[in-house]
């Protein structure tokens, strides 16, 4: 694509990160991430003063741009389009 083109085509996602400290989380999100490698999946690899972390992300704010950088001008005042979260979650 050209620089410029992206009108309403890039998902926008504001959030906050945070440590996962719960074993059942970690076990879920290992055996996602290391589904042909059981040794990398005990939970106990990712606690304590372990260098091994999880982390997630939790999404506060979704927006696509309405505008394409062609199109942005000194007046330009709003460009995003927000998204329900609600409806992301349904997604998920």
């Amino acid at each position: 694509r050209k620089r410029g083109d992206n009108h309403r085509r890039c998902l926008y996602i504001q959030g906050q990160g945070s440590e996962v400290c719960e074993r059942a989380e970690i076990q879920v999100a290992v055996d996602l991430l290391y589904p042909d490698n059981p040794a990398d999946r005990d939970p106990e690899l990712f606690l304590g003063d372990s260098q091994r972390k999880i982390y997630k992300g939790i999404p506060l704010k979704l927006w696509l741009n309405d505008v394409s950088e062609k199109e942005l001008t000194k007046e330009t005042i709003k460009m995003r389009v927000p998204l329900s979260l609600e409806v992301l979650r349904t997604l998920l």
